[in-house]
């Protein structure tokens, strides 16, 4: 994988590259840690699995995860569509996120999916998505992540 020059991010906003063996990660107070996710021009597709792993119960369901072009940016994508943003929980979930010239027979299965434009630019025009998981609670949280990326010929495991 193509690293490029990190965006400047505000206080609360971790950019995380610190891709750990067990997946497991944890996540301060009230801060939201940014991974970046590039499709193009090695990989068409990114299957993202994820969980709450580290919770009580009135913390069940407190990390949401959303797509942005920027770190900590705006969702890309639309409301409404599955994947929009997840609320993680213990029980995790799937999303499949794939470049929209992919036939739709080769997707990957996952709860929910989404097109994207693999080209896409972000602050300083580096080409990347990051994919966001923000901790709304007042109190530190933790969280399973890792990243399945798929081309025609072979995959990768982050």
């Amino acid at each position: 994988m193509v690293y490029y020059p990190l965006p400047l991010t505000q206080p609360g906003v971790n950019i995380r590259q610190d891709y750990s063996p067990t997946n497991q990660y944890t996540v301060p107070p009230s801060q939201t840690d940014c991974w970046p996710m590039r499709l193009a021009p090695d990989w068409q597709q990114c299957v993202v699995t994820g969980n709450q792993s580290l919770y009580w119960s009135q913390q069940q369901g407190t990390l949401l995860m959303w797509l942005s072009i920027n770190p900590n940016g705006i969702n890309v994508i639309p409301p409404g569509l599955p994947g929009n943003r997840i609320n993680l929980n213990g029980l995790g979930c799937t999303v499949c996120y794939y470049a929209d010239t992919l036939p739709r027979d080769q997707v990957k299965p996952a709860q929910a999916s989404m097109p994207l434009n693999v080209n896409q630019l972000g602050d300083g025009d580096i080409p990347a998505y990051w994919l966001n998981i923000s901790n709304i609670d007042n109190t530190q949280n933790a969280y399973y992540l890792q990243f399945q990326y798929y081309n025609q010929y072979t995959f990768f495991i982050q």
